[in-house]
This record gives structure tokens, C-alpha cells and sequence, in this order.
């Protein structure tokens, strides 16, 4: 009896441990999966600069050289200083001024040693004797009374109405009636003409005659 005690009492225990082993114990949610940390940015997220930012000639369009003649080299002064110039000038002016005071007065020295060889003469001597001193060079000064043409003219001795014949050795011009002058030639004997009133007229003829 006692046998049969024990056995049923293991049964009762098993069925208690089987009970209790049969309850399933809850399910525990897993944690949760964590992501990975974010990748860092690279390098490549800077924009790079590329040749197309840089605009480039059009490629229809082309560039023609054309072949030019080289200039020709041509020799040039340096341009002196404003002052250089100045003084250049003047000096060239003074030297230009110079080279004409000498022509004049070589013109004046050649002139005065020219009429050096004139002499006066009384001037009776000369109308009533100009055959007499035919070949000398001598002074006349009067008043023109008549241009003949333009190289003759008659003039009046001074301060008499006594006339002379005048042959210039070269044309003039700006002599007219009335004006003062002084000739310088050579007498030739007298020059004989007819006059307005058919009358034969001799005058004291001087030749190669200048003023």
C-alpha cells in the first residue's frame, strides 16, 4: 500500500513539474539593430573646377594671320631739349644775321670802292664842254624831268635847268618825275634828238649810268 503511495505521489509531482514546465516562458523582443554611423563625406563632394568654366574661341571660328612688309627702318635725329633747341635756334638765327651784316657790308665796302672812282664836276664844265671829258667817270645829281623809257631818262643838273642824257647800264623801276637823285657814269659827249617843236637839241650824254 505504502508502494502505491510513493508512486502516485512521484505522478502527482511529475504533473506538477510538467505543468510547470509546459507554461513557455515569454519571448523577449530582440534590441534593436543600430545603423551604422553615416559614411563622411569624401573629397569628391568639392566641386572641381573644370576647363569648361573657361570660355574657349568658338572651334568654326579661325584666326588668319595675314603677312605684312616689315617697316622700313629710317634714321631719325633725337630731338634736342627745349633748351638745346632754343639755344640751336638762336645760335642758327645770330649766324644767319651774321651772314647778312657781312653781305651788306661787303655789298657797302664793294659799292663805296666802286663810286671811289666818281669825281665831281663843275657842272658849266660839263655843258659846255662834254666832248672834252668823254671817258671819265664822273657824279651827276638833279631832278628827273623826263623818263624816256626804262633805262633813258633827262634830268636837270641841281639848282639849274640845265639838262643832261642818262643811259642806266641796267632797267629801273620806281623813278618818276620830280624825285631827287644822284647819278654815277661816264661821260660819252652829247646826245643830240628832235624835240616836240622839230627843233635838234644836244644834251651831255652820260652812259653805263647807275644811282
Amino acid at each position: 500500500m505504502k508502494k502505491y503511495f510513493l508512486l502516485g505521489l512521484v505522478f502527482v509531482l511529475a504533473g506538477c513539474t510538467f505543468s510547470q514546465t509546459s507554461t513557455p516562458y515569454p519571448t523577449y523582443t530582440p534590441y534593436p539593430t543600430y545603423t551604422s554611423y553615416p559614411t563622411a563625406i569624401s573629397n569628391t563632394s568639392t566641386p572641381t573646377i573644370t576647363a569648361s568654366a573657361i570660355p574657349l574661341p568658338s572651334s568654326t571660328s579661325t584666326i588668319t594671320l595675314t603677312a605684312t612688309e616689315a617697316p622700313t627702318a629710317t634714321e631719325t635725329s633725337t630731338p634736342l631739349p627745349p633748351r638745346l633747341q632754343t639755344a640751336t635756334v638762336i645760335g642758327q638765327t645770330q649766324v644767319a644775321k651774321n651772314l647778312i651784316y657781312t653781305a651788306t657790308k661787303e655789298a657797302f665796302q664793294a659799292r663805296q670802292t666802286l663810286v671811289a672812282q666818281y669825281k665831281e664836276l663843275y657842272w658849266q664844265e660839263l655843258i659846255n664842254y662834254p666832248d672834252k671829258h668823254t671817258g671819265e667817270k664822273i657824279i651827276v645829281r638833279g631832278i628827273i624831268f623826263n623818263i624816256v623809257d626804262d633805262s633813258d631818262l633827262q634830268m636837270y643838273l641841281a639848282g639849274t635847268y640845265d639838262a643832261v642824257y642818262v643811259k642806266m647800264n641796267a632797267p629801273f623801276s620806281g623813278l618818276y618825275k620830280d624825285d631827287a637823285i644822284t647819278v654815277y657814269g661816264t661821260v660819252n659827249g652829247t646826245n643830240c634828238f628832235t624835240n616836240t617843236y622839230n627843233a635838234t637839241i644836244c644834251q651831255p650824254l652820260i652812259e653805263d649810268a647807275f644811282y
